[in-house]
């Protein structure tokens, strides 16, 4: 069971909000093509430029979307269409050994670029069959239950 706060993927894929969020801005749309939608306290908000993105919200593309989100430790990360994202763990501040991200993929693909003050927290991308741990490196990642460019699902 979700404690407060907590974003989890239910038995069908389907997202499920739960608990309240109080948490502080995270992230920041920067720029964005297609239709995308946040979920936070399980209402959906259509996404535009200046969106604000927090622990526990959860994110979805429309197919063919892209979204450009930026950090507050100014890491990137562009998501592209058919995406389901969860903000799991966005700390941001704080003692530097407490910082830490954690973003669970549902599915989709995304691109991540670490910020200037990435490297003093852990970050984390979780998926139904693997969690990668990011320290300072430029990433690209897509979940799929079918082949994608000729990669196996």
């Amino acid at each position: 069971m979700p404690h407060s706060g907590q974003t989890t993927a239910g038995s069908s894929g389907s997202l499920v909000a739960a608990g309240a969020n109080a948490t502080a801005q995270a992230a920041t749309v920067q720029a964005i093509n297609g239709q995308a939608q946040v979920i936070r306290l399980q209402q959906p908000t259509p996404v535009m430029v200046g969106t604000e993105l927090r622990e526990s919200d959860a994110l979805l593309l429309s197919p063919n979307a892209e979204v450009l989100v930026q950090f507050d430790d100014g890491a990137k990360m562009v998501v592209r269409g058919d995406l389901q994202l969860l903000f799991r763990t966005l700390v941001e501040t704080g003692e530097p050994d407490l910082r830490r991200k954690t973003l669970q993929i549902i599915k989709g693909g995304l691109r991540y670029l670490s910020g200037a003050l990435t490297q003093r927290k852990k970050v984390a991308f979780e998926t139904v069959s693997a969690t990668v741990g990011i320290r300072g490196l430029d990433i690209e990642i897509a979940v799929s239950d079918l082949p994608i460019a000729g990669n196996p699902a």
